[in-house]
């Protein structure tokens, strides 16, 4: 597995301090969506982290990227609301 293109530090500068909680989910969703823009570069015959070596501006875009989707993913949780019942 590649390096990751964020940072949990990163998601808290973007949008609000993270319980420990959310730092560990936060963490692994990271680490699915650096994943994801890799396979899809590879796909394409790209290497993405090459890409990045070479150009900061790709880099700060990617860093950008990841954070806003993993902040809607863990938006989207938050908004979920959970309800338990028994028969």
């Amino acid at each position: 597995m590649g390096a990751s293109y964020a940072t949990v530090q990163d998601i808290e500068t973007y949008w609000r301090t993270l319980t420990s909680a959310e730092q560990t989910t936060a963490t692994a969703m990271i680490s699915d969506v650096s994943a994801k823009i890799r396979l899809r570069a590879s796909k394409a015959g790209k290497n993405f982290d090459d890409m990045i070596a070479a150009d900061d501006d790709l880099a700060a875009t990617t860093k950008t990227i990841v954070c806003q989707s993993v902040i809607n993913a863990m938006k989207m949780q938050e908004a979920i609301p959970a309800t338990q019942f028994s028969e």
